[in-house]
C-alpha cells in the first residue's frame, strides 16, 4: 500500500474533500485512542465517546487497529477518486432518472466489523482493498467507525452522518450497532435478545445439572 497523507488542516477541494478530511480526522483519533490503550500516561479523555461493546485490551486494540488500517486504505482510494477530472454537469431533463434510481437503492450495510477480530491475525491492507473496492464508500466508513468504538455522543458523529448521506451510508446501522456495544452486558442481554432478535438469537434452553 502506497504512503497516503493524513494531513488534517486542509482537505482538498471538489466533491470528496469533505469525506477525505473526515477520513484523516478518523485516522487522527484511532491512533490517540490506540495510545490511550496502549500508555497508561496517554490522555484518557481519547477514549470519550466510544464504547467496544468488551473490556478485553487485546480485542479492543485488534479492532482499532482493523479500522485505521480500513480507514488508510479507503484515504488511498478517496484520493485517486479526487485526483480524476470532475464529471460535466448533465442536463437537468436526464439527471432526475439517475438520481431517482440512487434514491431507489438501498443503503449498504457493515459486513466485516460485525466479525470480532483475531488479534493475531488481522487482516492485510490487500485484502481489505480487495474486499472494499467495490463496496460503497459509506458502507466502509460505517464499519471504520464501528471498529473505532464511535457513538452518537462523539465529535465525529455528527460529520459521519452527513458523509453517509452522500455515500451511501448506512446510519441506521452505525446507531444499531454503537447500541448493542454499549448495552452489551449480561443484564441486558435479555432485552436486546427482544429488540434485535436478528442480532440476538434466542439462549438455548438450559438443561439442568448433568
Amino acid at each position: 500500500m502506497t504512503e497516503v497523507d493524513t494531513n488534517t488542516d486542509s482537505p482538498p477541494p471538489g466533491r470528496f474533500g469533505f469525506v477525505i478530511g473526515l477520513v484523516r480526522r478518523l485516522i487522527e483519533f484511532g491512533k490517540q485512542l490506540a495510545a490511550a490503550y496502549q500508555q497508561p500516561d496517554a490522555p484518557a479523555e481519547a477514549r470519550d465517546g466510544t464504547n467496544f461493546g468488551t473490556d478485553t485490551i487485546a480485542i479492543i486494540l485488534a479492532r482499532i487497529a482493523r479500522g485505521l488500517l480500513r480507514a488508510q486504505v479507503l484515504l488511498e482510494r478517496l484520493q485517486r477518486c479526487a485526483a480524476r477530472p470532475e464529471p460535466k454537469p448533465r442536463p437537468s431533463a436526464t439527471a432526475a432518472r439517475p438520481a431517482a434510481a440512487r434514491a431507489a437503492r438501498p443503503a449498504a450495510a457493515p459486513r466485516g466489523a460485525a466479525v470480532v477480530p483475531d488479534p493475531d491475525n488481522l487482516p492485510t491492507a490487500e485484502q481489505i482493498a480487495e474486499e472494499d473496492s467495490r463496496r460503497p464508500i459509506g458502507a466502509v466508513l460505517v464499519e471504520i467507525a464501528c471498529d473505532l468504538g464511535i457513538l452518537p455522543c462523539h465529535d465525529l458523529w455528527r460529520d459521519l452522518a452527513q458523509a453517509l448521506r452522500e455515500h451511501r451510508g448506512n446510519l441506521v446501522a452505525l446507531f444499531d450497532d454503537s447500541f448493542i456495544r454499549t448495552f452489551s452486558e449480561p443484564r441486558c442481554e435479555a432485552g436486546l435478545r427482544l429488540m434485535f432478535p436478528k442480532r440476538f438469537p434466542p439462549a438455548a434452553p438450559a438443561t439442568g445439572p448433568p
